[in-house]
């Protein structure tokens, strides 16, 4: 039926929902996505609806990256792996040099004695953008084999923990239940890479809020499962 992210209409807001539920899905499987819609549309042709959009396809493409098969396969061939993963960041890179002004944080008073710092962003789905920006940006420094060796892990330990604060701060401001359910998928994704204990006890925090606002999710405790995987890496 030619449906895909730029097929337009309800069809073409339908399939990016589908999407971004096969990304939550694909995350916690470990698996690629089932889509292999690649987008046409250049910057300069986009709205901010359609460059919010165009992150999430970008995101699906980190969460491949992660995947068991691309990891694996990634195993034999090294270069092909770093080069991959050079090049998605480069389409990171790409959307945070073309977005508009309306995905930057607008001036807002504390509270500032939390582990975060709050961002508001008008309208606030723009603001779960820039987190599955940040989520995209740590999959992949994550995944991607460190040719560089120690600095270069320690630089992206730094931006790991940059983007985990951007996921946390975006969270803190978050009124709609749309934004918080997918703000949700963020805060977890980005919680399984936060090692400070304060701002874990944050993102869990903000995780069992949004629930409480949205009844999702309905099957699985993710704050439980966070602080088994934190437990985990503390031994």
């Amino acid at each position: 039926r030619d449906i895909n992210g730029e097929s337009g209409g309800l069809s073409h807001a339908a399939w990016w929902a589908w999407l971004r539920q096969d990304i939550w899905a694909s995350l916690r499987e470990g698996r690629r996505l089932f889509s292999f819609f690649k987008p046409t549309r250049s910057y300069a042709s986009m709205d901010m609806w359609d460059m919010a959009s165009r992150v999430v396809y970008i995101l699906a493409q980190a969460v491949n990256y992660s995947s068991k098969e691309e990891t694996k396969a990634g195993e034999t061939d090294l270069p092909s792996r770093i080069l991959r993963a050079t090049t998605l960041l480069g389409l990171l890179d790409e959307w945070r040099r073309n977005i508009s002004i309306h995905f930057s944080p607008l001036p807002i008073q504390g509270p500032f004695d939390s582990a975060f710092i709050p961002l508001w962003f008008n309208p606030p789905a723009l603001g779960v953008s820039v987190q599955m920006y940040c989520c995209a940006r740590i999959l992949l420094l994550v995944n991607q084999p460190a040719a560089g060796g120690y600095l270069e892990c320690q630089s992206r330990e730094r931006t790991i923990s940059e983007c985990v604060d951007t996921v946390g701060g975006v969270a803190m401001k978050l009124s709609d239940d749309a934004t918080r359910l997918m703000s949700t998928q963020c805060l977890y994704a980005a919680g399984l890479y936060c090692t400070v204990p304060a701002k874990q006890n944050s993102i869990a925090e903000l995780i069992r809020d949004h629930s409480a606002h949205t009844g999702w999710p309905t099957n699985t405790d993710l704050v439980e499962e966070l602080r088994v995987h934190w437990a985990e890496q503390a031994q």
